[in-house]
């Protein structure tokens, strides 16, 4: 997967790979898999949020229904900003987070 991501996240026309839902699918089940599997994250949720584009929908839910089949609690945080995002994956002791922003998956790993 190295290959599709930039120094942001992974980056490309909403609904065309690797921005396509399966491959949003298929990157929150490895996030999620990593996460629970090197970082004890167990019982803790895991955030997803958006920007307002209109592809932010589909992308949502596929990387809900990545993460949650693989075990994750997700909470879906609807349009808030990025900082927001990072804030409340912190303060609620998140597992990690995914923002959907511009349109591209940005990964927050919590330690």
């Amino acid at each position: 997967m190295g290959r599709f991501f930039g120094t942001d996240g992974v980056r490309g026309l909403a609904n065309r790979f690797p921005l396509d839902g399966n491959t949003a699918f298929r990157i929150a089940q490895l996030a999620a898999k990593h996460l629970l599997a090197n970082h004890k994250k167990q019982g803790r949720p895991f955030f997803v949020a958006k920007d307002t584009r209109r592809s932010g929908d589909l992308l949502e839910h596929a990387v809900a229904a990545g993460a949650a089949s693989m075990g994750a609690e997700v909470r879906l945080l609807g349009v808030i900003p990025t900082p927001a995002l990072a804030f409340i994956t912190k303060e609620l002791q998140g597992m990690g987070a995914i923002m959907i922003s511009a349109p591209i998956i940005l990964f927050k790993i919590t330690a």
